[in-house]
């Protein structure tokens, strides 16, 4: 057997032997050992020991013993891992004052056969290559009879431990800052805004960075002759600075090298290896790492391997079977051209796949910097040649009747031979000219597949990787109204491909989606409607084609914008459909995406109940849409987006409470939103989502503590979120949104200060809100919803002003209120708080009229109010009307009408306050008030109080 150059064949024997035989025997086996060669036990059970104490001898032997302090010049201070031939510690070069990687051959493999020569084989391959996604080795050595090499030690994790983090999150949601914060959790640092280029942008384009560096190291391998022969995410190394390097070249070998020597055994990871490298003769060259990078980059889009399989065997003959499922039905967001990539480098024949990693690398860029791809699918020949490898008996079935179909023209040719010679002529010219079709087919769908892959580019970009971006809300609008425009041609001149309807109704929901962003609330809704139909369509064409989720996804987001316009029951309607889809929808691979889309869609169902003054049926639908998400939450801890949709969830559902006057309950459930919402807002300070819904939280908690007296506490709270919310006013000044919320925020400010007694600081605030209101209900984004907020503004303004004795003030800005609701109501006439809204309008301009001594026009204008048996307003109205009837009588202008105008004001009074008395809205000893001295003598009036 072959030693090291300090090492004694005897001792190394003797340790061989140990190594064989101590998982069997133990301690026993070295007792023995040492017994029969007492001139070596020393040197033996040294060597023994340090492997002992760095829980390298045997399996757990780890917790026996303490890891030995040093090997040479090294200093060991922590095992990091293991992989391929070796296991690797962090280690202080002391000579140096420098940390390391220190990597040892693994001891199971130490003194067998060829180890060594591999262990060398891969320090003579690394130090040969100077990268800087290859890490460099600084120093080798042996001590204690184990041979080590020092490489540099490089703080991040591999793409492994990424995936494994990731694992059942939804691909198509996540962002370039997810990669960030799985390799801060598996680090040990702290996420942030100081993002790496690759962790600033969409997963989508995160992972093609990352692989795209791995293939410009692999390239530089390549081209000095060595093939690495294990590519997979384990042997790529991630940073948080963005360093990206390939790990591990102990299997690697010199592409001269030609076939593999050892037949009949696969060296790699099998779910990574090449359908060549699994064949009785398997072959070997550059395009095997081409292939794992490929597997790589399918396994970081979609989270998934391309094949899995119950048994080895079974798995093999899948992979050598080809045809994966294509990445984009496993994630929807990446583009058609990013899968034409993954697909080439995944291809079954060598002479179809990528033909280097520079080819993989340069389409990788090509993608990134939205320009044309080299890689070509497959066409149909190749698609029905692998489809008949993969199903042989099927494929059988279908020669056979191919054979009968064309054998009976062929009979009836041979018996019709004079006919024929005349034909054969015509069919020379037929085939020229399908031939020359062929060509001109083939080039049209050339031009075709580079023009959907613009338009999927374009779709995308204006969806997703634009809106981070401050002020590009309108630039996203115009390229998704371009994209939709060539998709609804395509769709039209396709005669119902499947594929082109389901992409055209992609891009409508994005276009619907900006749209209902930039307060266009009748294009959002035209926009997806359409987007609806173009499923609809795909289905009908090609049941199956459509995903169920996105389907459910796009009616949800319709039954909000709906919501939100005031149309409660087509909202509901589209709602109601979002669950029925789901429901019966397949549970297999999506169903954690299915039950987050369910879980949405419970939470825009119990804002319409919440609307709708279904408060407990509320508060339950909100509850269930809280399980399903803590559920999913508790399968996938890291995943933001569930983290976020349970943020917003709660907030929702303290809005419930707070309108069922359960502001303790509403509180805490607003607390604990906002603990959620701040972590996220931390880990990704840029998102305005999260800055949305953190200023909401705290405007709630804010209100909340003013009913509770605490305004010094609600101060605070405000001052948070007008921080946020000014910053995302001007940060997107084309999302109405914003300011829609910065106005509420004033609104909600003004009436801490009018708690404790600041009618300037409440005014000056209530005037600033009902300016932003103004400003939208006059733009582009005349929405109900908004103009309902700018009347209550005005409410509470007439309100202050009143109290200022500020009457004329007050007149006019209730008289504004009033025609807001009105309007209004005009446009959704059911809608319950803009009923409740108007009621109140009424009942407090009557009573600024009161004060200005209009004392007819108060009375004529709560006369004619129509009210619901619900309102809490009654009892005001009952004592402004009995307070008007002395007055009345003093109405000069009235004169022979003013007896009559006293009787329905009395009659309207009473009826108020007995409905008043039976709601509990009023209580008996209101009764005792002087205000209601007109009505003492009337006996229904002392009726009330028996």
């Amino acid at each position: 057997m072959e030693s090291l150059a300090n090492g004694d064949p005897t001792v190394d024997d003797l340790v061989f032997q140990c190594l064989e035989r101590f998982d069997a025997e133990g301690d026993s086996a070295v007792d023995e050992l040492c017994g029969a060669h007492p001139e070596l036990e020393a040197v033996l059970r040294r060597r023994l020991d340090t492997l002992r104490r760095a829980g390298l001898l045997g399996m757990g032997s780890a917790a026996q013993g303490s890891m030995p302090e040093r090997l040479g010049d090294f200093r060991l201070l922590e095992r990091l891992g293991a992989g391929g031939m070796g296991v690797v510690y962090l280690a202080r070069q002391e000579s140096l004052g420098r940390e390391v990687a220190l990597k040892l051959i693994r001891p199971e493999q130490l003194y067998f056969a060829g180890a060594r020569e591999r262990f060398r084989r891969e320090v003579e391959t690394v130090a040969r290559l100077q990268h800087p996604g290859i890490v460099p080795i600084y120093t080798v050595g042996e001590d204690a009879g184990v041979p080590y090499f020092a490489m540099e030690h490089v703080r991040g994790c591999t793409l492994a431990d990424v995936l494994e983090r990731l694992r059942g999150a939804d691909p198509a949601k996540l962002t370039g800052a997810d990669l960030d914060r799985a390799i801060a959790a598996c680090t040990g640092e702290a996420s942030g805004a100081d993002l790496a280029p690759a962790q600033r942008g969409s997963w989508i384009d995160a992972c093609v960075h990352v692989v795209r560096e791995v293939a410009d190291a692999l390239e530089h391998a390549h081209r000095l002759g060595v093939v690495h022969r294990d590519i997979k995410p384990s042997n790529v190394m991630v940073t948080r600075a963005g360093r990206i390097m390939l790990l591990d070249f102990g299997l690697a070998s010199s592409e001269g090298a030609g076939r593999l020597t050892r037949s009949g055994s696969h060296v790699g990871s099998l779910p990574y290896m090449s359908p060549e490298q699994l064949r009785p003769a398997p072959v070997l060259d550059r395009r095997a790492d081409v292939y794992g990078l490929g597997v790589t980059l399918y396994e970081l889009l979609t989270l998934d391997l391309p094949y899995e399989a119950a048994t080895t065997p079974a798995l093999i003959a899948r992979i050598l079977g080809g045809g994966p499922r294509p990445v984009r039905s496993r994630n929807s967001r990446v583009p058609w051209e990013l899968e034409t990539v993954c697909a080439t480098a995944m291809e079954l024949g060598l002479e179809r796949r990528y033909a280097s990693a520079a080819a993989l690398a340069r389409d990788l860029s090509n993608v990134l910097e939205h320009r044309p791809i080299a890689a070509r699918r497959a066409g149909p020949l190749l698609r029905a040649r692998r489809w008949t490898q993969r199903h042989p008996a099927r494929a059988v079935g279908a020669l056979f009747g191919a054979v009968v179909v064309v054998g009976g023209p062929l009979v009836y040719a041979w018996l019709q031979y004079r006919a024929s010679e005349r034909m054969r002529g015509v069919n020379v010219e037929l085939t020229q000219a399908l031939r020359d079709s062929d060509v001109e087919r083939a080039r049209a769908r050339e031009h075709l597949e580079r023009s959907i892959a613009a338009l999927q580019l374009l779709t995308r970009v204006g969806a997703d990787e634009l809106a981070s971006v401050p002020q590009a809300s309108e630039t996203r609008r115009r390229m998704l109204e371009a994209a939709l425009g060539f998709w609804r041609d395509f769709a039209a001149r396709s005669a119902g491909d499947p594929e082109l309807l389901v992409e055209r109704a992609r891009a409508a929901r994005a276009s619907g989606q900006i749209e209902s962003r930039l307060g266009r609330r009748a294009e959002a809704e035209a926009a997806l409607r359409e987007s609806v139909a173009s499923y609809e369509a795909a289905e009908s064409h090609r049941p199956g084609s459509v995903p169920d989720v996105e389907l459910a996804e796009t009616l949800q987001v319709l039954g909000r914008i709906l919501r939100e316009s005031g149309e409660v029951e087509d909202a509901g309607g589209a709602t109601e459909r979002a669950m029925e889809v789901l429901a019966g929808a397949p549970r297999a691979a999506t169903a954690a995406g299915e039950q987050h889309q369910l879980a949405l869609a419970l939470f825009e169902r119990g804002e319409l109940e919440r609307v709708g003054g279904r408060l407990a049926a509320s508060e339950a639908t909100l509850r269930e849409a809280l399980r399903l998400l803590e559920e999913l939450l508790a399968a996938d801890p890291r995943a933001a987006v569930l983290r976020f949709d349970l943020a917003r969830t709660r907030v929702q559902l303290g809005w419930t409470l707070a309108d069922d006057s359960r502001d303790g309950d509403a509180e805490e459930t607003y607390a604990s939103a906002l603990e959620l919402l701040e972590v996220l807002h931390a880990d990704d300070p840029r998102e305005p989502l999260y800055r949305e819904w953190l200023a909401a939280a705290l405007v709630n908690l804010g209100t909340v503590a003013v009913r509770a007296g605490r305004l010094e506490e609600a101060d605070g709270l405000f001052a948070d979120a007008l921080r946020i919310d000014t910053a995302l006013a001007a940060d997107y000044p084309d999302v109405p949104k914003h300011r829609e919320e910065l106005a509420a925020l004033y609104i909600n400010r003004g009436m801490q200060h009018s708690r404790a007694g600041e009618r300037e600081r409440a005014l000056e605030c209530w005037m600033e809100g009902e300016r932003l209101l103004a400003e939208l209900v006059e733009g582009p984004s005349d929405a109900p919803e908004i103009r309902g907020r700018l009347a209550t503004a005005r409410l509470n303004l007439g309100g202050l002003l009143r109290d200022m004795r500020r009457t004329d003030e007050a007149l006019g800005r209730l008289e504004l209120a009033r025609q807001d609701l009105a309007a209004c109501l005009a446009a959704n006439p059911d809608h319950p708080n803009f009923q409740t809204a108007m009621r109140y309008a009424c009942v407090n301009h009557a009573q600024a009229l009161f004060d200005a001594g209009r004392y007819a026009e108060a009375v004529a204008l709560v006369l004619e109010l129509p009210y619901s048996d619900q309102g809490r307003e009654v009892g005001h109205a009952a004592l402004l009307l009995a307070r008007c009837i002395p007055e009345l009588r003093l109405e000069p202008t009235l004169a022979g009408e003013a007896a009559e105008l006293e009787a329905r004001c009395a009659r309207r009074a009473i009826e108020y306050l007995r409905l008043g008395l039976e709601k509990g809205t009023f209580a008996i000893e209101d009764l005792e008030s002087p205000d209601f001295e007109p009505l003492r003598a009337l006996p229904e009036f002392q009726e009330l109080g028996r």
